[in-house]
């Protein structure tokens, strides 16, 4: 917490539900679809184990999607839900960093994985003699570990970064769940440069992923 002699900040205010004129609605509505998502994605999932025809490059990677899917879930709603029914709305610096860090691994990951399931569409069509040979299943495993990893390293530069700034103006996080740029925004410290180096990380990225 703050106090007279500068410290920084080390817990934070989730006030984004707060402002919302009709936060139940809002709230209710959220649950629903978070329920519908975890019943679609599990079904996805469930299905794609017990069939051996879905068990293919193509739905390997559809239910790595549905696992992101699934995850981002557990990471966002379970908090904003606690904040809303018990009005507690803090979160500590250190539960944000891992919220950030969680949410972003799993978007990242999730483009990742749209990319190479457009390069196993281009095997298949393109070269359907050595699809068996390059989309087996030891290349998938591989390939969705180098996702899983990459994504991790890159987001975890950003997470201890975004751990080690000092925070001295306001604790309040105008958002129901912790986002990236609304931190740094909280900061005492001029971040323009290291924005800039995630701008330009992510245009590259992009670049990488066509």
């Amino acid at each position: 917490m703050e106090n007279a002699n500068g410290t920084s900040w080390t817990e934070f205010l989730l006030v984004g539900l707060v402002h919302l004129k009709t936060p139940t609605v809002f709230f209710a509505i959220v649950l629903f679809m978070a329920f519908i998502a975890l019943l679609g994605n599990s079904l996805l999932l469930f299905l794609i184990q017990i069939d051996s025809t879905l068990h293919t490059p193509m739905y390997f990677f559809l239910s790595q999607l549905s696992c992101m899917d699934i995850g981002q879930i557990f990471i966002v709603v379970p908090k904003m839900s606690v904040s809303f029914l018990t009005q507690r709305l803090a979160i500590s610096l250190s539960g944000c960093v891992a919220q950030i860090f969680l949410t972003l691994t799993m978007g990242s990951s999730e483009c990742l994985v749209l990319a190479v399931m457009s390069y196993d569409r281009y095997v298949a069509i393109c070269r359907p003699l050595q699809y068996p040979v390059l989309m087996r299943r030891t290349i998938c495993i591989i390939m969705t570990v180098g996702i899983w990893s990459s994504s991790s390293l890159i987001i975890l530069v950003i997470a201890i970064y975004v751990q080690s700034l000092p925070y001295c103006g306001s604790n309040v996080i105008d958002h129901f769940v912790c986002e990236f740029p609304a931190l740094l925004k909280l900061s005492c410290t001029d971040t323009s440069a290291f924005e800039k180096v995630i701008y330009l990380d992510n245009v590259v990225s992009s670049l990488c992923k066509f």
